[in-house]
């Protein structure tokens, strides 16, 4: 066979049809191919030629393979289409050769009202099954959807389960599948490898339910929902979990998702299974694999969509596809949150964490070292075995080794905090506080370049993780320190301070953090930082703008009027927030200086004076981090002083 192609014709010889299956469908697929090209490009025509030697027998008939060939491609394209347009855009027509026993088919082809797509690969859950979207439905609804009702949440899984009797489910669901591996394990065919395989839907189970509300594949009870668990040696559980991990790397996902992250799209469980007296069946278990909802569309392999370029028959990229079918003002509307699903494993765990926090963060913003070493020996001696726990007590001093410039102690904590990951429950949340508690660090260690880069990735994917979480201390906690550096970098994809502080501010409902003083703290911080961001600048001193209008001077002074009055009703300023606040005074006088000329001598003034009395806060409870702030802050009043 030879092909050749020009930019509105597709030249294809097919020689014989010959009475074989599969080279009958290798030419089938690249005819359609061709005519699905043309139908999403310009049109054009696909010319068949084939020999009509009578002597070769067709499905064990002898006769002219034209008539056969046209009815199939019929067939198939009207199963891509539909009626309506393979009647309006597609014509066939025969057409005598040269030769005697040679003969043409001419498919002629109008570009399509909408975008063809052969296979989009995308699959839904129904009540018993998963099923295929249909090329003929246009996905946007999968792909450009918004909103997640009720999404199921990870470890909301069944987990009793008895030998021989009905799961407690009962029956599947468009969140619940069953699977019962039947196959008996070979050497050439393990456990991981069944599981995974084409026979078993793997991949169809998981687009469908990333792309409705997520759920659960239970593998090990049968379609009556009946417990028979999977015989698995402790060995095998590791080679499992990678074959999942390797086939759900391999589906498309979309971009804001980038590589599908355990705990976070996925999880796999191995739940015992009991005998009718709950004890446990030897090695014998149900696998659970959790599949989180996910907006943006997930594809078990990239959809089969083709185009014409330059003459050729090409087949779409994915960033292609996805923006025909949404269209070029709709692409960028694919929503970047995500709903939240992941809470705590132990709502005690999460209590006494909370607990912990508040009691140190007291002491470390109040500049109480003793109070702080005290807190957190009681708590490590009276909860030793909670590894959750001891993880909180290393992020606070981390922070605290940061803020007195100990980078090395702070560092060695770092390692420390690291190593402990791998032992708790609650490893998404602790990811989290990781990638806080590290560009809180870096942050501390200095200003350049590439220090403040750093900074930056590591908050814009704490925040883009944190999205995960039911909101919290944590997401509050991230959202907060995310709205205090946002305006020190030039390109990010974190969102403006005020509203980072103020989502910080929504999530600190969800929770209670057992100390009102630790309330007011995250108050006063949230107002510190809106009070900056008027004032078009950051704390640190590496980002200030040259001027600001009186409006956002009028905004910055009703939050450190709103932090004055919420301390003297309700809590009176940490040590810390006390600092913070004599810097963003300092910066509300010097742009008062700026707009009101006729008084500049007495708002400079009042500005150094601020600045000063910061940087002796700092001195006297030993915040080196804001001690260098101050003095920034006073050569940029200063050098201004003399303009």
């Amino acid at each position: 066979m030879t092909t050749t192609m020009d930019k509105t014709e597709h030249v294809l010889f097919l020689g014989k049809f010959e009475n074989n299956k599969k080279y009958k469908e290798k030419i089938l697929q690249e005819i359609k191919s061709a005519i699905c090209a043309m139908l999403n490009t310009n049109g054009g025509k696909v010319m068949i030629h084939i020999d009509t030697d009578s002597s070769v027998p067709v499905e064990g008939t002898a006769f002219s393979q034209t008539p056969l060939v046209i009815r199939i491609l019929d067939q198939s394209i009207i199963s891509i289409i539909g009626s309506q347009q393979t009647v309006s855009k597609v014509n066939f027509s025969r057409r005598n050769g040269d030769k005697d026993d040679e003969e043409s088919i001419v498919v002629s082809v109008q570009k399509a009202d909408s975008l063809v797509t052969m296979n989009h690969n995308l699959f839904l859950p129904s009540e018993t099954q998963v099923v295929q979207v249909s090329s003929i439905e246009i996905p946007n609804a999968i792909i450009n959807r918004k909103i997640i009702e009720d999404p199921n949440q990870l470890g909301s899984h069944w987990k009793i389960f008895v030998k021989g009797e009905i799961c407690g489910l009962k029956m599947e669901s468009k969140i619940c599948q069953f699977k019962n591996l039947k196959a008996e394990q070979s050497k050439r065919i393990t456990l991981a490898d069944r599981i995974t395989g084409k026979g078993n839907k793997f991949s169809c189970c998981v687009s469908a339910f990333a792309n409705h509300s997520g759920g659960h594949i239970y593998y090990g009870i049968t379609d009556g929902g009946v417990v028979e668990g999977e015989f698995i040696p402790d060995k095998e559980k590791r080679e499992i979990t990678k074959k999942v991990r390797k086939i759900i790397n391999k589906m498309i996902w979309p971009d804001q998702i980038g590589e599908p992250k355990r705990r976070e799209q996925w999880e796999i469980f191995f739940e015992p299974v009991v005998d009718a007296n709950s004890q446990p069946v030897a090695s014998t278990f149900v696998i659970v694999l959790y599949i989180s909802s996910c907006l943006g569309g997930v594809f078990t392999e990239e959809p089969e969509c083709y185009e014409m370029m330059e003459g050729q028959v090409s087949k779409m990229s994915v960033a292609a596809w996805r923006k025909r079918i949404l269209g070029p003002n709709q692409i960028e509307s694919i929503p970047r949150e995500i709903a939240p699903s992941l809470a705590w494993n132990s709502k005690t765990t999460e209590k006494l964490c909370i607990q912990v926090f508040c009691d140190l963060t007291l002491c470390m913003n109040n500049g109480d070292l003793e109070g702080f070493e005290k807190a957190k020996e009681q708590f490590t001696i009276k909860h030793p075995h909670i590894v959750e726990l001891q993880l909180v007590v290393l992020l606070k001093e981390i922070l605290a080794c940061s803020r007195k410039h100990d980078f090395e102690k702070a560092n060695s904590l770092l390692q420390e905090y690291n190593t402990q990951l791998a032992n708790t429950s609650e490893r998404c949340i602790f990811d989290v506080l990781e990638l806080y508690i590290k560009a809180a660090y870096n942050r501390a260690k200095g200003d350049e370049g590439s220090t403040l880069n750093l900074v930056r990735d590591l908050l814009v994917s704490a925040v883009a993780m944190s999205q995960w979480l039911m909101p919290g201390l944590v997401t509050a906690l991230v959202n907060l320190f995310a709205a205090t550096m946002a305006d020190s970098f030039d390109n990010t994809s974190l969102r403006p301070p005020i509203e980072l502080a103020n989502k910080a501010l929504q999530h600190l409902k969800q929770v209670k953090l057992g100390n009102s003083d630790v309330h007011a703290d995250f108050q006063h911080r949230a107002h510190i930082i809106l009070a900056a961001f008027n004032l078009g600048c950051n704390l640190s001193g590496n980002s200030i703008a040259h001027r600001v209008d009186d409006k956002c001077v009028d905004e910055a002074y009703s939050s450190i009027r709103a932090i004055e009055k919420f301390a003297k009703d309700n809590s009176k300023l940490t040590h810390y927030r006390a600092v913070q606040l004599k810097l963003v005074q300092s910066i509300y006088n010097f742009r008062c200086s700026q707009n009101q000329p006729k008084e500049r001598e007495h708002f400079m003034w009042e500005a150094l004076k601020s600045c000063k009395d910061a940087g002796d806060l700092a001195k006297e409870w030993n915040f080196h981090e804001m001690v260098s702030w101050s003095k920034s802050l006073k050569s940029l009043l200063l050098l201004q002083q003399h303009l």
